[in-house]
């Protein structure tokens, strides 16, 4: 794939999307940095900083663990509750 060469004048923007993925709630300041010009010996040209708030996510299942945490309990009370049938209908309490 051929490398493609951006020039830019002071003050002219780029628009770029960016996925960025916050764990923690709370106030976050972002700044970017890049080299003018792709050039890895130039210093370093910052941007504005951006400033975020993240609001906190309320998580009823986190890290999946309620299909585990109802199925296996769920599982052995089915478990012991079919040995505990077949050995009451074998001595005779279940007719």
């Amino acid at each position: 794939m051929p490398k493609k060469d951006f020039t830019f004048e002071w003050g002219q923007s780029l628009p770029l999307e960016w996925n960025v993925r916050l764990v923690k709630a709370g106030s976050y300041t972002v700044t970017i940095l890049f080299n003018k010009d792709s050039d890895p010996y130039s210093p370093p040209v910052t941007s504005s900083k951006i400033s975020l708030n993240v609001a906190p996510k309320l998580n009823l299942n986190p890290g999946n663990i309620l299909p585990v945490a109802f199925g296996v309990p769920a599982a052995l009370m089915g478990i012991f509750g079919t040995m505990n049938y077949m050995r009451g209908k074998k001595v005779g309490l279940y007719r």
